[in-house]
């Protein structure tokens, strides 16, 4: 197996790669490196012949379990330990070593430790395409290092598998995704301070508030310290945001931080919940700190493992969405049904609205504490649906007052949405007095100074056909509609083609081309607003008549 490793000679650092497979009779080799990684904390097990390692890094909070536990396959097992140190050693991360290991275990119980190759090929093929593809993955890494005398028969059945096709990352959808936000805003702005469910839904909020803004993971929201806030002399506000390489080559995470600047009411947000995390525990360095946890969870039976613990990890937060869930979304709302929003989906959604605001490449990537930002076409699939159910939505709430670009520019998301008013319904003694226009009413007072080229994209425009004429005027709007929908798709198309352009250059004309398109963009999605609301508001009062 080659392995990437890399050495500080001085003030110079060496990449070498090392050819290195498995010798039963250089255990003490292998020993050595567990006692290295145990003395310096990255692996906790009380001998190297324990079935149960746990190992760690500075990214998550908690240790990763690894059991080895096929004794039945002795010298296996002993690769398998021998295997686990060296690709730690080279950077691989521990979710990927738990992973592999698992996968691994499982193969070899079904196939008798590789010597039935029919139910090796019968296993694989029960799997899906994705872990069956991810498993060959694993197992052309063992047979590197721990060459078998059935590795050929095995690489020849895994020769035959076919590669899984790239899929976007699933996310939940956008109509569920702002019915989410609705409630979450209203849980903020009614559930009382000293509750006991605001008290445990408070990192909920701060993870939907930060992280639809500031694209971060979750391991990076978690690590947030708590003296995180700077006021600079020129008024204006910044946040300091954890950072960690992606990939390594070496056992240890680089940890950095970026301050971003924010705005007053991220401030405020952050300092509300400070301020109430003081009154529960005042030393903690983080924002999160593992005492909150154990504050609202009753400790387990058995004692932490790990007793050096920080922060709260993925799990735990994940653990708070779904009660939230639970409790808030389906409990007290009544919705039902929702697919679950994980720690994850924020960050792909502060990105997608990054793009939709006219953001570049290399913009966003910086924003996200990366040197690029991987696989874009996965953001850009996701561009056009989110601006159809956002216009859909806004459409179906009938809102008095739309201002598209100022939505956009605050975020999809959180607490900086305005709200708005829903639009009255107006009895027939008012439309009298109102001026005709093309099938329907103005309500412009100041006629027609605030006249526009079409009535359909006009907020002061009223859908009021006489009878004769309705089946006409609903056409007339849906022609609109669907054109402008088309529209809104060529901009969408348009900012995927210059993204392509700017993800290596930061070229003037090509920032000032994509904050073009976004702004023509929103102009289309503020005129369909107009457009779906009047034909909502007929479907509605049609339904109602009925």
């Amino acid at each position: 197996m080659k392995v990437k490793r890399i050495i500080d000679s001085g003030s110079t650092r060496i990449e070498v790669i090392e050819k290195i497979q498995f010798d039963p009779s250089k255990l003490d080799y292998y020993v050595d490196l567990f006692q290295s990684l145990r003395k310096s904390g990255y692996l906790i097990a009380e001998e190297f012949n324990s079935i149960f390692w746990y190992i760690k890094d500075e990214i998550e909070a908690s240790p990763q379990k690894l059991a080895f536990d096929i004794e039945v396959y002795r010298e296996l097992n002993l690769a398998f330990k021998a295997y686990t140190l060296i690709i730690r050693m080279s950077g691989v991360s521990k979710k990927t070593i738990a992973q592999n290991i698992n996968l691994l275990k499982k193969i070899i119980l079904e196939s008798n430790a590789f010597r039935n190759i029919e139910a090796f090929e019968v296993y694989l093929h029960s799997l899906t395409k994705t872990t069956a593809y991810t498993t060959a993955l694993a197992l052309r890494s063992f047979f590197e290092f721990y060459p078998l005398p059935e590795s050929d028969s095995c690489l020849q059945k895994l020769s035959m598998l076919e590669h899984p096709k790239n899929s976007n990352r699933s996310l939940p959808p956008f109509n569920q995704v702002f019915e989410f936000d609705d409630i979450i805003n209203e849980f903020t702005k009614n559930e009382p301070e000293a509750s006991p469910q605001k008290q445990y839904f408070y990192i909920v909020e701060l993870w939907w508030y930060l992280t639809n803004i500031v694209p971060m993971r979750p391991n990076e929201f978690l690590r947030m310290r708590k003296n995180c806030i700077e006021y600079r002399n020129d008024g204006s506000y910044w946040m300091e945001i954890p950072r960690s390489k992606s990939h390594s080559q070496t056992l240890e995470k680089e940890i950095w931080y970026q301050w971003i600047q924010i705005n007053y009411e991220t401030v405020n947000i952050v300092n509300q919940y400070i301020e109430n995390l003081n009154q529960h525990i005042s030393d903690s360095l983080y924002l999160f700190p593992i005492e909150l946890y154990d504050k609202f969870v009753k400790a387990c039976n058995s004692k932490r493992i790990y007793t050096d613990v920080k922060f709260l990890n993925t799990t735990q937060l994940n653990d708070r969405i779904d009660r939230f869930y639970q409790e808030i979304v389906e409990q007290r709302y009544g919705v039902y049904g929702h697919r679950k929003i994980r720690g994850g989906d924020t960050r792909h959604f502060a990105i997608i609205n990054m793009f939709l605001q006219g953001y570049n490449m290399l913009s966003i990537s910086r924003m996200a504490g990366q040197t690029r930002i991987e696989s874009p076409e996965n953001y850009y699939s996701h561009m056009g649906r989110l601006v159809e159910t956002y216009t859909y939505r806004l459409a179906s709430l009938r809102m008095k007052e739309v201002n598209v670009e100022k939505q956009l520019s605050a975020g999809f998301f959180g607490l900086r949405r305005k709200v708005y008013d829903i639009g009255k319904i107006y009895d027939e003694e008012e439309l009298i007095h109102m001026r005709d226009v093309e099938f329907g009413k103005c309500k412009d007072p100041h006629f027609p100074n605030n006249c526009i080229e079409d009535c359909r994209h006009c907020p002061n425009y009223i859908f009021f056909p006489p009878v004769n004429q309705f089946n006409d005027g609903i056409t007339w709007l849906e022609d609109q509609s669907k054109a402008i929908a088309q529209k809104m798709n060529q901009q969408v198309k348009k900012m995927e083609i210059i993204f392509g352009k700017s993800t290596e250059l930061n070229a003037e004309e090509v920032q000032n081309e994509l904050k073009q398109a976004s702004r023509n963009l929103q102009h289309y999605m503020d005129q369909r607003i107009n457009i779906d609301m009047q034909l909502l508001e007929n479907f509605i009062h049609t339904e109602a008549s009925r």
